[in-house]
């Protein structure tokens, strides 16, 4: 005769194996049968958290506290399989508006932390997050915390399994029922597929824990159960993206959680309705996971492009199917009797959280043992629904009012229609039930520190104590070459990167250092490398693309005091330090006797330095002529993280100019000069077209021609840069203009093909004897032969007068009338030229006005400027309106085969698209990042992505 079961429990999730497991410790006889292998579908899946469920207070506060309560049971169960997940929910400029609404039901959480031994939560400043997040945002305005616990869910559902099977029960993997009939004894006789034979199980009960396949085994019995089930996705990448877990919103009633998993990161989940899914047919789709890499770049810019996605799970969520709002469905999970359907003793449970396995399983146990009327039956294991009130500081009468105002203020009810209701509740919340000061004074990183008990030897740098280090540092260096004040650690963090002009954005240098010696800066790297402390070597900081700016707390090394010159005539080289401007070289170049000139002139020339110049790698307006900054080197002075001093002749300098600080820092270097011309030439010509402008310099570079100045402007451009009318500024008439950037940019491109508008070319050269006469006699005669339109010296004039005309003023005008504009630079071999300038226009222009210039030839190829400039409502708006246009434009020069330059840096700015545009570059520079700075304190997060 067949053994006849107490309960058989159909689904090894964390619930059936709970169940099995409290209902063997009962002295049941259980047979748990999973139809794959124990806690391997949708516990598998969830997102790995024991928690209190912050997010249910602002809807349903008995569920919060009830979750609190049975994760607190769940930590004194199984202690080893946990671990504190502290998470920083970063408050973005966008809804700043919603952080006392947070810190609210925080405050409130906080008295329920108790519970499951959560600290309490610490509000930090914008500084504060930045320093505790590297990388995160630069739209960050403040920061809140809280701590939950981590699982892995696999090795709990293993602990319950073993447990019952050590009390008794059997467990069955890879058995399928594929019967299940009522027997007029009223037993269940299931039918199940093991292994490829069949074998019938009887039992007296059974439990339906198949998650989302309940509805399938229900179906077995003749019943009909509703489920609305919801998906949850989760990534798992490779390293830990942030050194704290992030919480971050993906839509209107949506938040994902950014989770530290050793040494890898979790990010998820999503949780969409599906209708009718298959289970057993589960695939990410591209939406999914685009929207979860979005949120992460929304939190934490560029990281995505850092660390590689090794993975990506989708389970599905068995919910009751309800016409309720999906923020407020509840978590509460579901047990079903179907006694009213003519089948006492089965049972269906779904939904829940798994912070609340224990109760329900309990539950469940109870309600069996009451059908199986054992009288014996002690009920140890009930979970009663409200915790003691007293052990949370809450008197009954106050909890009640607490949960009504909770519960019907909402803050999303700010910006809608209630927002009277809203603000009568908040004020409520404030002064009538809470008589106590709701929020303590609970700020700032001293206090994250101590309340989540930091330990020293795994603080990060932010954790550094500022003024035990300067104190270390002015021992070291001296008094004088260290400095703490905040105007100074505030302006050193800054270039002239657009974006920061949107953002509007402040961050702080753990300290400043002011070396005078390559000493000094030795005694400064061996200091932060024993320490593991960042240093961002910092110039004049007149990068446009954030290379100086820190991702995480660093050291800053302010390098104007190596402002030595020495020019040597005899041998035509000048020895400069590397703090020295660039307008004030140039000057001593051109005042001494004979006067000579280093033929370097970038844009930015009176406002950078030759540390600059060598860590971009810059080029000059007349880099045609006479190089880019490597190419005028013939030696470098540099000092590695290891302390070493090493001076390299231009030929080995060249691997590391153009590292951005993330290989070493440079303090001094000897230039070749030349003679200062005493003739310039002068002439502008036109174009019937852009590709004709295009295989007029192509001619000119095969040639061997070395002109001064070749600068072929589109039409758009040379209208821009050349207008008729004496001053442009940026009268509201423009920037309104912008609203409608694509229509200009299609009318502009039209008009280009009726040769209405047509592109310029700016042609200078210049020379001290006689060849200046012949060498210009030869490009004009091959730009007339290509269909050229001289115009004359005058357009040729203006734009070599005003040449460095563009400032800090002027780009802060127009920013402050609500636009942005921004370059940036790319190089193409002249046959992907046309086809790449083409590309990146179309995909700029449906977001900026857009126009573009050619310049520093090249027998091979050229660079492509691609200006853009826009404007939308808000600042939101614009940042958002921004970085498309940027990433469009990147995007679409990888697409064409092009690479993106940095004559203007990589920084922040370009990171993302940097490595898959340049491999064999990045490569190189990630080889010697291994052998000089394997501790990653030079700049890291810049240009080399790991």
């Amino acid at each position: 005769m067949s053994k006849i079961y107490d309960i058989a429990i159909v689904g090894g999730g964390i619930n059936g194996a709970a169940t099995a497991c409290y209902a063997a410790a009962r002295g049941l006889s259980v047979i748990l049968l999973e139809k794959n292998l124990c806690g391997r579908q949708t516990t598998a899946g969830s997102s790995r958290l024991i928690h209190g469920g912050l997010r249910y207070l602002s809807y349903n506060i008995d569920t919060a506290l009830a979750s609190c309560r049975d994760s607190g049971l769940i930590i004194r169960m199984v202690p080893h399989l946990l671990k504190r997940q502290v998470f920083i929910m970063p408050i973005f400029e966008e809804e700043r508006w919603i952080t006392e609404f947070a810190e609210t039901y925080l405050e409130l959480y906080d008295r329920f932390q108790p519970l499951k031994g959560g600290m309490p939560h610490v509000r930090l400043s914008r500084h504060d997050v930045r320093a505790l997040i590297p990388g995160i945002s630069m739209n960050v305005v403040e920061g809140l915390t809280f701590d939950e616990w981590l699982i892995d869910p696999v090795a709990l559902v293993s602990e319950h399994v073993k447990a019952a099977k050590s009390r008794g029960a059997e467990v069955l993997e890879n058995a399928e029922v594929k019967t299940i009939r009522h027997c007029q004894s009223g037993q269940f006789a299931l039918e199940v597929f093991l292994d490829g034979r069949k074998r019938t199980i009887e039992t007296k009960t059974m439990v339906n824990a198949a998650g989302p396949w309940a509805d399938r085994v229900a179906g077995l019995l003749g019943l009909k159960l509703a489920l609305r089930p919801t998906r949850g996705v989760h990534l798992l990448f490779e390293g830990q993206l942030a050194p704290y877990g992030l919480t971050s919103k993906i839509g209107p009633n949506a938040h994902i959680l950014i989770s530290q998993l050793g040494k890898t990161t979790l990010v998820g989940p999503t949780d969409d309705a599906v209708l009718n899914p298959d289970p057993d047919i589960l695939v990410v789709r591209p939406e999914e996971r685009k929207s979860l890499l979005d949120a992460v770049e929304k939190v934490l810019p560029g990281i995505t492009g850092q660390r590689r996605l090794i993975g990506a799970t989708v389970a599905l969520r068995a919910l009751p199917d309800e016409p309720v709002v999906p923020k407020k469905i509840s978590r509460d999970f579901q047990i079903i009797s179907h006694e009213n359907e003519g089948l006492p003793g089965a049972i269906s449970v779904f939904s829940g959280k798994m912070s609340e396995y224990h109760l329900m399983a309990s539950r469940i146990v109870n309600q069996l043992g009451g059908f199986l009327q054992m009288d014996s039956w002690q009920n140890e294991l009930h979970a009663y629904r409200m915790p003691d009130l007293k052990k949370i500081s809450l008197q009954p009468k106050e909890y009640k009012r607490i949960k009504v105002l909770v519960e019907n203020f909402q803050p999303s009810t700010w910006r809608l229609k209630r927002q009277m209701k809203a603000w009568i509740y908040l004020v409520g919340a404030f002064f009538w039930h809470w008589p106590k000061k709701v929020f303590a004074n609970r700020r700032g990183l001293a206090i994250f520190k101590k309340t989540y008990a930091v330990s020293p030897e795994l603080a990060p740098a932010s954790m550094v104590d500022t003024a035990d280090l300067c104190e270390k540092l002015r021992t070291i260096l001296g008094a004088d070459k260290v400095s703490d004040e905040n105007d100074l650690r505030q302006s050193l963090t800054k270039d002239k990167w657009p974006r920061l002009f949107l953002e509007n954005s402040e961050s702080l240098a753990i300290i400043v250092v002011q070396p005078e010696t390559a000493e000094d800066v030795s005694k400064i790297l061996v200091f932060a490398n024993a320490n593991k402390i960042p240093v961002i070597p910092y110039g004049a900081g007149s990068g446009v693309c954030g290379a100086v700016v820190p991702n995480q707390p660093a050291i800053t090394m302010d390098m104007r005091r190596f402002d030595r010159i020495c020019i040597c005539e005899a041998a035509l080289c000048i020895i400069s330090g590397t703090g020295v401007n660039g307008k004030l070289l140039e000057k001593s170049l051109n005042c001494a006797t004979p006067a000579f000139t280093l033929g370097h002139f970038p844009a930015s020339l009176s406002i950078s330095s030759v540390g600059g110049w060598l860590g971009t790698r810059s080029s000059g307006q007349e880099s045609t002529k006479y190089g880019d900054i490597d190419d005028l080197v013939i030696e470098i002075e540099a000092v590695f993280p290891n302390g070493d001093i090493r001076r390299m002749p231009g030929k080995e300098a060249k691997k590391y100019i153009g590292s951005e600080g993330t290989l070493c820092v440079f303090t001094e270097a000897v230039f070749r000069i030349c003679p200062l011309p005493e003739k310039r030439y002068f002439c502008a010509y036109s174009f019937n077209s852009f590709a004709d402008g295009i295989k007029a310099l192509e001619k000119i570079a095969e040639e061997g021609l070395k002109p001064n100045v070749l600068r072929l402007y589109d039409a758009l451009d040379a209208i821009l840069a050349f207008p008729k009318e004496k001053s442009r500024g940026t009268s509201r008439k423009m920037v309104a203009a912008l609203r409608y950037a694509p229509l200009i940019n299609r009318l502009a491109h039209k008009m280009e093909k009726l040769k209405t508008m047509k592109p310029l070319l700016i042609l200078v050269t210049d020379s001290s004897n006689s060849t200046a006469t012949e060498e210009f006699n030869s490009v004009h005669s091959v730009l007339l032969r290509c269909g050229a339109k001289s115009l004359g010296e005058k357009p040729a004039r203006i734009w070599y007068e005003k040449r460095f005309a563009l400032n800090d003023e002027k780009l802060k005008e127009i920013f402050n009338a609500g636009a942005f504009v921004n370059t940036l630079d790319f190089w193409a071999t002249w046959k992907k030229m046309p086809e790449t300038y083409d590309t990146i226009r179309k995909a700029v222009s449906p977001y900026a006005l857009c126009f573009a210039h050619i310049s520093h030839l090249s027998r091979s190829g050229a660079c492509l400027y691609i200006t853009y400039v826009g404007r939308a409502d808000g600042k939101e708006k614009n940042i958002a309106l921004y970085d498309a246009a940027r990433d469009s434009a990147l995007a679409a020069c990888v697409a064409a085969g092009s690479q993106i330059e940095h004559h203007h840096a990589i920084g922040l700015e370009k990171l993302r698209f940097w490595k898959i545009s340049n491999p064999e570059r990045h490569e190189e520079l990630r080889t010697l990042k291994k052998i000089h700075d394997p501790n990653n304190i030079m700049n890291p997060g810049k240009l080399i992505v790991d």
